[in-house]
């Protein structure tokens, strides 16, 4: 009788640490996938918005270039 209680009790051990070893290998590959989705948006982000800032200030370039060109033309 009492051999079948420590059995019992040793089975139930092992399914807890096997439901837990599966929580834990679940957790793991869900966080690798979210860190995967998050370098490929940061990747793409990096990417582009360097070019964006560029081609921002490019367009202020050329706006203040002609503000001054108009300015200069009124001068003279």
């Amino acid at each position: 009788m009492k051999g079948d209680k420590i059995n019992n009790f040793k089975e139930l051990e092992k399914e807890q640490e096997k439901a837990y070893e599966e929580n834990t290998n679940r957790i793991k590959s869900s966080i690798d996938g979210n860190l995967d989705a998050i370098s490929h948006f940061t990747n793409i982000i990096d990417m582009y918005f360097s070019k964006i800032l560029n081609y921002m200030f490019s367009i202020d370039d050329k706006k203040e270039n002609k503000s001054d060109q108009n300015s200069d033309n009124k001068v003279s």
